[in-house]
């Protein structure tokens, strides 16, 4: 870039010994910077040159991770979910045991896995009721439901109402991408964007989320710190998905690249193999047999004439020394070149 830089910040570049005129501010050169004085006396150079270090650090994906990792021990978090449970009327310790367990029974299932299923089972039911108090609309509530949990999920907020906190009446500001898996006339999913946009966690968080306030259980706090949506579209080959990956930046690590592919990636295409009735071992293709040079070559020669069987075609690349190789059987060469057929026809 061009300088236009003031006394301080021109003596600053002689003190590093850095040419006037173009300047390289590429992030190596920039972190060659030692001297901190001098950072910060062309900091407004550096920021005019490199707009993202504007942003700090802490808005960076490796924060966001960290935060994410933070949360069960976040006292703010703690405080701010409490605050929920409260304005929702939830008693202490409900709803993270069996509510639609018969009163005799909850104390043996208090701690145990059927009994956490069953939490995260009365979780959505409440989910439910609010839901359907919000849009108006009717479902069943068979017994047993007690009833402060039916009172309790058909709360409906007040947010202009003064007696509620500042950050929970401000209005949240989703992203497009992600306004699909909000109803913001719904209070929880409205309260839920607010605790997203609070503490700057994932997006897709929403649904793990609302299980956590309404349980407390902190398996629900275990999420992924990269928004990965996974939509899946009609393609010529019948279903196929289309990957959307947010929050990459010059943080992100191979680890998490792994992740995406083995938790968002890997269980679709296992159901895909699945409609498909069989494995990918069974049809596959490897590159470096069909991009050897006697397997191209003879490809060519095919091609160049219509009516040439594979057997002759042998015989004449032989014939012209080209590079036949005698190991290859007519099976192996008559596949290979059925293959290119396949991969290298145009469709018309």
């Amino acid at each position: 870039m061009e300088l236009n830089a003031n006394k301080q910040q021109l003596a600053a570049l002689k003190k590093l010994r850095v040419p006037q005129g173009p300047l390289d501010l590429t992030g190596e050169n920039v972190q060659k910077l030692k001297d901190k004085n001098t950072k910060k006396a062309i900091e407004a150079i550096l920021q005019k040159a490199l707009p993202r270090r504007r942003k700090g650090i802490q808005y960076s994906s490796y924060y966001r991770a960290l935060r994410v990792k933070l949360l069960p021990v976040n006292p703010h978090f703690q405080s701010d979910v409490n605050y929920l449970r409260h304005l929702f009327q939830i008693p202490e310790g409900h709803i993270s045991v069996a509510d639609f367990m018969e009163p005799v029974l909850k104390e043996e299932y208090l701690m145990d896995e059927v009994g956490k299923a069953r939490a995260a089972v009365a979780a959505n039911k409440w989910i439910e009721i609010h839901r359907s108090t919000a849009l108006k609309y009717k479902v069943e509530y068979p017994p047993p439901i007690p009833k402060w949990f039916r009172q309790s999920a058909k709360i409906m907020l007040d947010f202009g109402q003064t007696t509620l906190t500042d950050w929970i009446k401000k209005d949240p500001i989703i992203p497009n991408t992600y306004a699909k898996y909000f109803q913001l006339n719904v209070p929880l999913d409205r309260c839920v964007a607010r605790l997203i946009e609070r503490y700057r966690l994932p997006w897709l968080s929403v649904s793990n989320l609302r299980l956590f306030i309404l349980t407390h259980n902190s398996k629900y706090l275990e999420m992924f710190p990269v928004d990965v949506i996974m939509e899946p579209i009609e393609a010529s080959i019948g279903m196929a998905y289309r990957i959307t990956v947010d929050w990459i930046d010059e943080y992100t690590t191979e680890k998490q690249w792994r992740e995406i592919w083995e938790k968002a990636v890997v269980p679709r295409l296992e159901n895909l193999w699945e409609e498909r009735g069989e494995f990918p071992q069974s049809k596959r293709i490897e590159l470096e047999s069909l991009n050897e040079q006697w397997v191209i070559e003879l490809y060519k020669l095919i091609h160049e004439h219509p009516g040439l069987g594979v057997d002759a075609a042998l015989e004449e690349l032989s014939k012209r020394g080209g590079p036949v190789r005698t190991d290859i059987d007519r099976t192996t060469a008559f596949r290979s070149i059925k293959r290119l057929k396949t991969l290298m026809q145009p469709v018309d």
